[in-house]
Protein backbone atom coordinates (compact mmCIF):
# COMPACT_ATOMS: atom_id res chain seq x y z
CA UNK A 1 0.00 0.00 0.00
CA UNK A 2 1.04 3.56 -0.47
CA UNK A 3 2.04 5.78 2.14
CA UNK A 4 -0.13 9.36 2.06
CA UNK A 5 2.98 11.19 0.56
CA UNK A 6 3.47 8.87 -2.06
CA UNK A 7 0.17 8.63 -3.46
CA UNK A 8 -0.54 9.95 -6.76
CA UNK A 9 -2.15 13.60 -7.35
CA UNK A 10 -5.25 12.22 -9.12
CA UNK A 11 -6.51 15.90 -10.09
CA UNK A 12 -2.87 16.91 -11.87
CA UNK A 13 -2.92 13.16 -13.79
CA UNK A 14 -6.31 13.24 -14.68
CA UNK A 15 -5.82 16.77 -16.04
CA UNK A 16 -2.56 15.57 -18.20
CA UNK A 17 -4.53 12.79 -19.57
CA UNK A 18 -7.37 14.61 -20.35
CA UNK A 19 -4.56 17.23 -22.45
CA UNK A 20 -2.68 14.29 -24.19
CA UNK A 21 -6.21 13.39 -25.35
CA UNK A 22 -6.79 16.45 -27.14
CA UNK A 23 -3.63 17.09 -28.12
CA UNK A 24 -4.28 13.71 -29.73
CA UNK A 25 -7.80 14.16 -30.58
CA UNK A 26 -6.51 17.42 -32.51
CA UNK A 27 -3.49 16.11 -34.06
CA UNK A 28 -5.87 13.59 -35.75
CA UNK A 29 -8.81 16.14 -37.02
CA UNK A 30 -5.38 18.33 -38.52
CA UNK A 31 -4.07 14.90 -40.29
CA UNK A 32 -7.85 14.61 -41.57
CA UNK A 33 -7.61 17.84 -43.29
CA UNK A 34 -4.78 17.57 -44.62
CA UNK A 35 -5.70 14.33 -46.56
CA UNK A 36 -8.68 15.78 -47.65
CA UNK A 37 -6.42 18.53 -49.04
CA UNK A 38 -3.94 16.16 -50.38
CA UNK A 39 -7.12 14.48 -52.46
CA UNK A 40 -8.34 17.55 -53.57
CA UNK A 41 -5.10 18.33 -55.25
CA UNK A 42 -5.09 15.31 -56.61
CA UNK A 43 -8.45 16.00 -58.38
CA UNK A 44 -7.45 19.27 -59.61
CA UNK A 45 -4.41 18.06 -61.03
CA UNK A 46 -5.79 15.07 -62.80
CA UNK A 47 -8.67 17.61 -64.23
CA UNK A 48 -5.90 19.94 -65.48
CA UNK A 49 -3.88 17.69 -67.10
CA UNK A 50 -6.88 16.57 -69.00
CA UNK A 51 -7.23 20.12 -69.86
CA UNK A 52 -3.99 20.40 -71.16
CA UNK A 53 -4.16 16.87 -73.61
CA UNK A 54 -8.08 18.13 -74.91
CA UNK A 55 -5.93 21.74 -75.47
CA UNK A 56 -2.85 19.97 -77.18
CA UNK A 57 -5.06 18.05 -78.97
CA UNK A 58 -7.77 20.99 -80.49
CA UNK A 59 -3.86 22.71 -81.25
CA UNK A 60 -2.46 19.96 -82.93
CA UNK A 61 -5.46 19.29 -84.89
CA UNK A 62 -6.25 23.01 -86.32
CA UNK A 63 -2.20 23.81 -86.97
CA UNK A 64 -1.46 22.20 -90.05
CA UNK A 65 1.98 21.05 -90.54
CA UNK A 66 4.42 23.43 -92.58
CA UNK A 67 6.56 20.21 -93.18
CA UNK A 68 3.59 18.40 -95.19
CA UNK A 69 4.39 20.74 -98.36
CA UNK A 70 7.86 19.81 -98.72
CA UNK A 71 10.78 21.29 -97.17
CA UNK A 72 11.71 23.98 -100.18
CA UNK A 73 7.96 25.15 -99.89
CA UNK A 74 8.03 24.91 -96.10
CA UNK A 75 10.02 28.35 -95.81
CA UNK A 76 7.20 30.21 -97.40
CA UNK A 77 4.76 29.22 -94.50
CA UNK A 78 4.61 30.89 -90.71
CA UNK A 79 2.39 30.83 -88.35
CA UNK A 80 0.63 33.96 -87.79
CA UNK A 81 -1.78 33.86 -84.27
CA UNK A 82 -2.41 30.09 -84.91
CA UNK A 83 -2.60 29.94 -88.54
CA UNK A 84 -0.67 29.49 -91.64
CA UNK A 85 0.40 32.68 -93.52
CA UNK A 86 2.12 32.47 -96.78
CA UNK A 87 4.94 34.69 -97.23
CA UNK A 88 5.57 34.98 -100.80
Amino acid sequence: MLKKEEAIPWPGTLAIVHSYIAYKAAKEEEKQKLLKWSSDLKQEREQLEQKVKQLSNSISVSQPHAFSVGYRDAERYVYVRGRVAVTG
